[in-house]
């Protein structure tokens, strides 16, 4: 990890004008922040760090997760930052946010061609909140040659741009846009949680199962503005809402 911030002291920590790049560690490569405060980043780039899995010992493995940046029960606010090119050998190739953290973007902020082998190539939300009032999530992908495949032979790989896995995704603005899976959710998976979009753009993104734009599997969905559309899947539907899921529009 190139910046690891000590969860047990609280902070208020502004980084500005900064690149943070070649970082590798399990968790947070870029940067591993998980403590009681407010991380802000002003015009930083975060890019090219690897989160990398772990096999221990007795041959068990301990997955990766957060190429760019992991963050926990705190705040994050990226402020004219990029996130690009980053990787992680599971989840969230850019970012991931877990527990109680609340992460926020405005309108020049990119999180841009990160990859994950498995889910939340852009963006993967295990807890806590995300507002995007603006920025993009661009060109990301998951499982991108399509080499990894379930007990069935079939490809895997979530949420291209984003992956909500639980927690709370707020899309008021901003483009989710180009983003690429070869399963389902190539803009937006959501496996549980609760996503309200009253603005904002989910188009561009390509699946080659169900969801190009948004796949629901769980969870709920309201949506009283913004637009989803010009997504592209192979199969099945642009978006796609599985039984037992709950969406309300307006």
């Amino acid at each position: 990890t190139v910046l690891a911030i000590d969860e047990s002291i609280p902070f208020d920590v502004t980084i500005s004008n900064l690149t943070i790049q070649n970082g590798q560690a399990r968790q947070g490569a870029g940067i591993n922040a998980r403590g009681r405060g407010t991380l802000t980043l002003k015009n930083c780039i975060i890019k090219e760090n690897s989160a990398v899995s772990e096999t221990k010992e007795d041959g068990t493995v301990s997955n990766a997760h957060g190429g760019g940046i992991w963050a926990a029960n705190g705040t994050l606010n990226l402020v004219k930052t990029t996130v690009t090119e980053n990787s992680s050998e599971y989840n969230a190739g850019g970012i991931l946010i877990s527990e109680n953290e609340t992460l926020n973007i405005d309108s020049e902020t990119y999180i841009t061609k990160n990859k994950a082998v498995n889910s939340g190539g852009g963006v993967y939300i295990n807890g806590g909140v995300f507002n995007m009032t603006a920025g993009e999530i661009s060109e990301n992908t998951v499982n991108e040659n399509g080499a990894l495949l379930d007990s069935k032979n079939r490809k895997v790989g979530a949420g291209a741009g984003v992956n909500l896995n639980k927690g709370t995704f707020i899309l008021s603005g901003g483009k989710i846009t180009g983003n690429t899976s070869p399963n389902n959710g190539g803009g937006v998976n959501q496996n549980r949680g609760v996503f309200t979009m009253t603005g904002g753009k989910i188009s561009g993104n390509s699946s080659e199962n169900n969801g190009a734009g948004l796949y629901m599997n769980r969870g709920s969905f309201t949506m009283s503005g913004g637009k989803i559309s010009g997504n592209k899947v192979t199969s099945y539907e642009y978006a796609y809402i599985e039984n037992g899921s709950e969406k309300t529009s307006s």
